[in-house]
Parts: C-alpha cells; sequence; structure tokens
C-alpha cells in the first residue's frame, strides 16, 4: 500500500496486514518521510516488513520471510542475547567470529547466520545457490557451532523474500536498486561489530 508522506492521515494509516507499528515508528525514527532520496527501510523478522520511497511517496510490503533471521528453523539458531555469534569475517583468511557477552558461543543469531553464509561463500564452501560443496552435512564456524545446509536454504528463503517484496516495491515505483540512496535494517537479530 502507498501513502503521501505529509499525509495528515500518515498518523492514522493502517497499511495494511502484518505492516504496522514498528515501520511507521522506522520512517519517523530515520527520517525517510523528509528525505529527498529514496531509502528503503527494512525489518527483518518473521514478516519482513518494508518501505520504499521518499517524503513523496513510500509503498509498504510485507514478506513471509520465515524465522531464520530470529535464529528459529536454524539448527544452532538463537536469539541475539549472551552467547549467539553475532558476527562472522575472514582475517587473514581464517574464520572468525564475535559472541555477544563474549562468552563460550552457544548457537547463532541472525546477523551471525548472514555473515557466515557471506563468508563460506567468499571461501567456496558453499555455491551461489547455497550448495555446501565438501559433500558434508554442515560447515563448522567453531567446535560445536556449525550451519547445516537446511540452514543455508532456510537464509536462502528468508533473503528470497525479501529481496522479491523490495523488487517489487521498486518496480511499482518505476525504479530499481541503483536508485536508493540509503538502506535501513532493523530488527532483533544483532548487529556485527566488524
Amino acid at each position: 500500500m502507498g501513502f503521501a508522506a505529509g499525509d495528515s492521515n500518515i498518523v492514522h494509516a493502517c497499511t495494511g496486514s502484518f505492516v504496522g507499528s514498528d515501520i511507521l515508528a522506522g520512517i519517523l525514527a530515520t527520517g525517510m518521510d523528509m528525505s529527498e532520496e529514496l531509502m528503503a527501510l527494512i525489518d527483518l523478522g518473521t514478516n519482513g516488513e518494508i518501505v520504499v520511497g521518499n517524503r513523496d511517496l513510500m509503498l509498504t510490503a510485507s514478506t513471509a520471510a520465515g524465522p531464520a533471521f530470529e535464529g528459529t528453523h536454524i539448527s544452532q539458531g538463537m536469539r541475539a542475547v549472551t552467547g549467539a555469534i553475532s558476527g562472522v569475517y575472514l582475517s587473514n583468511n581464517r574464520v572468525e567470529f564475535h559472541i555477544i557477552g563474549n562468552e563460550k558461543p552457544q548457537g547463532i543469531c541472525g546477523s551471525g547466520l548472514i555473515d557466515a553464509v557471506s563468508v563460506f561463500l567468499h571461501q567456496g564452501k558453499i555455491n551461489e545457490a547455497g550448495q555446501i560443496l565438501s559433500g558434508e552435512s554442515g560447515i563448522w564456524i567453531t567446535d560445536g557451532i556449525k550451519l547445516t545446509q537446511k540452514d543455508i536454504y532456510e537464509y536462502i528463503l528468508a533473503k528470497s523474500a525479501i529481496a522479491s517484496g523490495i523488487h517489487i516495491l521498486l518496480s511499482n515505483l518505476g525504479k530499481s536498486g541503483h536508485d536508493i540512496k540509503k538502506i535501513v535494517i532493523a530488527g532483533g537479530f544483532a548487529i556485527s561489530s566488524q
């Protein structure tokens, strides 16, 4: 659904099922309602809420992203709490990671999942379709914590849902991804320190 920023009804607008107060608060917090430049605001969660636009017009959507970014349906997934791997990165071609609370890793949260898939793709451990190339059932991040093939597919499904939503909104605006000048991501999935 679209609405014009500056419309006196913006505060009262019910943009539709699964798109509501979180995304409206995000619009105000990011200044999207005042921005001349095209922005995208994405609230990652089970329902991926998306708004694309600027002060002239905003379009919103909700996608069934699934709970992967919240750690659900991931074999060793967890919310972004103490003990969660929240960031995975390469340092001198070696996999390193950040743990919330600097304690022993107990699982991986959404931001760690995103990073891990990116690192494993960069290392050639998975291909662009997300298939583990070694033929093994998973890829170890550290002792006791690994991503399975199913985990990677859950991530791909969630990412695809969000990407499709953004693409549809941009198409309806007559724009492309190159026109977006700022992307803001929200959600309870943590932020990597790297």
